[in-house]
Order: C-alpha cells, then sequence, then structure tokens
C-alpha cells in the first residue's frame, strides 16, 4: 500500500519527469538522443541494493559532466527497485558529439577513457524513439515502492545544462506548486 507521502512524492517523480521530456525534446539543441540503463550487476554478481550508495548516481553524472563538459546539453534518470531488491538507474542523455559507453573502458581519438559507471554494467539504445521512453518508467508503481527504497536515495534526478532551460522548469514547478496549495 502506498501512504499519502509517497502517493505524493511519486506525483512529483511523474510531473517533473514529464516537464523534462516535454521541455527537452521542444528546447533542448542537441545532435543525438542516447537511453542508457544502469544496473547494480558485474560479471554476474548481484549487488543488493541495500548495497547501493547515495552517492553512486552522483559520482556518475559528475563524471559524465566533467568529461562531456559543454557537450552535454541535458541528462534525467529515474531509479527503480526491482521486486528482487536490486536497485538501477534509467537515464536520458542529450548531448553532442561522441557519449561515451558508460561501463567501458575505451580509445577514442587516440585518447584512453576509464569507464563511468564502476558499480555494475550498463546498456545504452543509441538509436531510440523518443524520450517518453524514459516517461514510461515513472508509472511503474510498483517499482517506485519508496517505503522499500535504500536510505537516501533519490527517485530521479534532471539536468539541463541551458541556464534558461534551468530556470524555465524550476518557474513551471513553482507554479504548479502554488496551484496545488490553493
Amino acid at each position: 500500500y502506498y501512504t499519502d507521502e509517497c502517493k505524493k512524492r511519486l506525483k512529483t517523480l511523474q510531473q517533473n519527469i514529464f516537464l523534462f521530456a516535454d521541455i527537452s525534446s521542444k528546447m533542448v539543441k542537441a545532435e543525438r538522443l542516447v537511453l542508457m540503463g544502469l544496473s547494480y550487476d558485474y560479471k554476474g554478481t548481484k549487488v543488493k541494493a541495500n548495497e547501493w550508495s547515495p552517492g553512486d548516481i552522483r559520482e556518475f553524472e559528475h563524471a559524465l559532466k566533467q568529461r562531456m563538459g559543454d557537450r552535454l546539453k541535458a541528462c534525467a534518470w529515474v531509479f527503480e527497485l526491482q521486486k528482487n531488491g536490486h536497485g538501477h538507474y534509467h537515464l536520458a542523455i542529450y548531448a553532442d558529439g561522441f557519449i561515451p559507453f558508460p561501463d567501458k573502458n575505451y580509445v577514442n581519438n587516440g585518447r584512453k577513457y576509464k569507464r563511468l559507471w564502476t558499480h555494475g554494467s550498463s546498456n545504452v539504445d543509441w538509436k531510440p524513439k523518443g524520450i517518453y521512453y524514459l516517461a514510461r518508467y515513472v508509472g511503474k508503481e510498483a517499482q517506485k515502492d519508496f517505503m522499500n527504497f535504500p536510505k537516501h536515495a533519490r527517485a530521479y534526478g534532471i539536468y539541463f545544462q541551458d541556464p534558461e532551460l534551468r530556470k524555465k522548469f524550476r518557474d513551471v514547478i513553482t507554479f504548479k506548486n502554488c496551484l496545488e496549495i490553493f
């Protein structure tokens, strides 16, 4: 069952991810959209949700921003908890040029790069059908069981490089929150 607080948190997650999808699909100027999944599975060993760390996705985001610089235009992620207790992330990334494969060391133009996701494996959809793929995952209530989320787990994250888009996103959220008060 869902408490009122969990329902409110789920509604906020859904509204904000759909808002990200709407704004980014219409206003982010980027050469490509890539969708990826990051899991806590490495060489057949499953890492349980209670072995998850709140800094894992922050570490990945920081490494991605550092590696891509101004080429990273927008990014959003959603955390899911499977029935078996394993957590994983779904991401949407808008960027210009080369986007690094998250769980592989690689060489690009003669430069060596270390993997960005060090906690497991990943999969990447290089030619997605659209941004609303990410929005599909916010509707899975069973996988948004906040009562069983690891302590300090964030359900989602959103990043826009363009300050105007960040402001527009915050303004819409503030407006929606004001409407709910009245």
